[in-house]
């Protein structure tokens, strides 16, 4: 069994049940779905850049016939799955030479859906969705699944229209995804659903604190939301260190600038300089997670870990200045 059939059989049985839960037609069902087979037989089939040119016109019109085909409830279905196919393919799990047209295809078609058609959902059909591509073979560090949720919830206010346990299941999946992730760019969207946390939300609090990776940024990031401080509480603690997080992201050139300063001055005050002086020492003794090896010889350079050591550099020596 090749990995287009491994993905192709797993997405059937998730895609039925994200269909019968968002009481698609059975009609639009077989439309939709026999226009993502077609994707997959042409990606599959796609041997040449020409022949790839080819397909991404088939596709289009193919897509064209199929929305018109289909109600505009059967977007609510259309978009998720969309959004998987982008991140299955952008991860190299399905063949990834002579591919890109195809993927650039479906990331145009996902901006179609969220901005012209502009399809929303309800927080029980965001929590669906979200079900529905939290699992996968694979995700890929380029297939922006959190990044396309994180856009759908903000776009339409989700999180802030739903109860407290339909906020909270959103929340918990999108971590869950992200510690499912090999390779991080940034920790872009992981500061956006920090952000989503409020200080009701202990058990999401105590969910974050355990997201550990072997890549530097989320290494560290547990090391953060681990080390005890005087606080001692949540969700006391849990503000400050989100708090200095979004701090230690922050450093730009050769040398302190003001508003770098002035935040450290501000955490200073919060949480003592001898707790962050210790969680500084903590963050440059681990200077070796700055590159991320894919094996002996191969490795990524881990941007926000060596935003990470240059913050903690920095407070250093201003303190010792000082």
């Amino acid at each position: 069994m090749n990995n287009y059939h491994k993905f192709k059989e797993h997405d059937k049985i998730m895609s039925r049940d994200l269909g019968e839960a968002l009481d698609i037609s059975e009609k639009d069902l077989r439309v939709i779905d026999d226009w993502f087979a077609t994707y997959l037989e042409r990606h599959s089939g796609t041997t040449t850049f020409d022949k790839g040119l080819a397909f991404e016109n088939e596709l289009k019109e193919l897509h064209d016939i199929m929305f018109k085909q289909t109600s505009s409830r059967s977007h609510k279905y259309i978009l998720p799955k969309l959004i998987k196919y982008h991140n299955i393919s952008a991860s190299g799990f399905l063949k990834s030479a002579l591919v890109a047209r195809l993927q650039v295809l479906l990331r145009d078609l996902i901006s179609r859906y969220m901005n012209e058609i502009n399809v929303s959902y309800s927080p029980s059909e965001f929590v669906l969705a979200i079900i529905y591509l939290r699992d996968n073979f694979t995700l890929s560090p380029n297939g922006e699944l959190v990044e396309n949720m994180l856009k759908i919830n903000s776009k339409h206010k989700i999180t802030a229209k739903s109860t407290r346990e339909e906020r909270q299941n959103i929340i918990a999946n999108m971590l869950y995804i992200i510690t499912r992730e090999g390779y991080h760019h940034d920790i872009v969207c992981f500061k956006k659903i920090l952000e989503l946390i409020t200080a009701d939300d202990i058990k999401l609090m105590e969910q974050v604190k355990k997201i550990k990776d072997t890549q530097g940024c989320y290494f560290l990031t547990n090391l953060i939301f681990n080390t005890p401080l005087p606080s001692g509480e949540l969700p006391e603690d849990f503000d400050l260190k989100r708090e200095m997080i979004f701090w230690l992201d922050s450093p730009a050139g050769a040398r302190p600038r003001q508003n770098w300063i002035d935040k450290m001055h501000v955490l200073k005050e919060k949480i003592g300089l001898l707790p962050l002086l210790s969680i500084c020492d903590k963050i440059v003794e681990n200077e070796h997670l700055k590159n991320y090896y894919f094996n002996e010889i191969s490795y990524w350079g881990d941007n926000v870990c060596k935003r990470f050591i240059k913050s903690a550099r920095w407070t250093k020596e201003y303190n010792h200045e000082s």
